[in-house]
């Protein structure tokens, strides 16, 4: 005698179905943690950049003033000329870099001759690049200059607009603010009115 099986199409049909399902469920699975994965990696890889470049603008603003400050040692001794000399060149790369205090610093060193040459021209272009970036005392040397026609051709008109904005900022550049302020305010009260 045999042994013969009689199928169940019902029990093969489910077993079909289940396999289907288990199949594709897997597929869904992969599918949808690949479209999670996609995302996230999209999200990052648009947005990181603006978390990055915001760490590194503040570590960097960081990095220039400590190196501003550092720098500012080479000015104690007036009459050591290699140091003058090797202070203004720091500074000047510090400057060029964008910080608005070693800018206005560089503008002070071509007044006054510090490691370099007098040169007035030069002097109100650097205090100019500080005073683009609401440097207080970029402010107030610009508007100097212009009241006197220090550098530039004499113009009162722009030399107190300069003082004005000196004595009306409210973003003080560190120690002396205060004093430039009440500077502004004297030379504009008594020239500019």
């Amino acid at each position: 005698s045999r042994n013969v099986q009689v199928a169940n199409p019902k029990a093969e049909q489910q077993n079909r179905v289940q396999s289907f399902v288990e199949c594709n469920t897997n597929k869904f699975t992969i599918y949808f943690s690949t479209l999670i994965v996609a995302s996230i990696a999209l999200f990052v890889f648009l947005f990181a950049p603006t978390w990055s470049f915001a760490q590194t603008e503040e570590t960097q603003y960081e990095k220039l003033s400590r190196q501003f400050v550092k720098s500012l040692e080479l000015f104690k001794d007036e009459n050591n000329i290699s140091n003058l000399n090797e202070g203004f060149k720091q500074v000047k790369i510090i400057a060029e870099q964008g910080l608005p205090a070693a800018q206005h610093w560089v503008g002070v060193c071509y007044s006054y001759g510090l490691g370099t040459i007098k040169d007035p021209v030069k002097q109100v272009e650097w205090y100019k690049k500080a005073a683009e970036q609401g440097d207080i005392s970029g402010l107030y040397r610009v508007g100097l200059c212009y009241l006197t026609g220090d550098g530039v051709i004499q113009d009162l008109q722009k030399g107190c607009q300069y003082i004005r904005s000196a004595a009306e900022s409210d973003a003080p550049d560190g120690e002396g603010a205060d004093s430039i302020k009440l500077r502004a305010i004297t030379i504009y009260n008594k020239y500019c009115h």
